[in-house]
C-alpha cells in the first residue's frame, strides 16, 4: 500500500501536514528533531542525519508515494 511522505531537512512539519491529515504516514527527518523516532498523529518527527534515513524507513520503499527536501540554502 503506497502511503508513505518522505520529508528532508524537515524540521517544521508543515509540508507534511496537508498529507497527514489525507491519511499518509509522513516521515521527517531533521538533526534538530530529538535523536530517535517521535510520533505525532500521522506524523513521524525522526531525529538524525538525513545520510542514515533509510535505516528509519520501512524496507518496502516502494510504498514511498513522495518525497520532498529542504536542504539549507547554505549547503547548495
Amino acid at each position: 500500500m503506497k502511503n508513505i511522505v518522505l520529508s528532508l531537512f524537515d524540521y517544521t512539519t508543515n509540508m507534511v501536514k496537508p498529507w497527514a491529515e489525507a491519511g499518509y504516514t509522513c516521515y521527517c527527518i531533521d538533526i534538530q528533531h530529538p535523536k530517535g523516532e517521535t510520533k505525532e498523529g500521522n506524523i513521524i518527527k525522526v531525529g538524525a542525519d538525513v545520510r542514515d534515513v533509510f535505516s528509519y524507513l520501512p524496507r518496502n520503499v516502494d510504498d514511498i508515494v513522495i518525497a520532498f527536501g529542504f536542504p539549507p540554502c547554505t549547503h547548495l
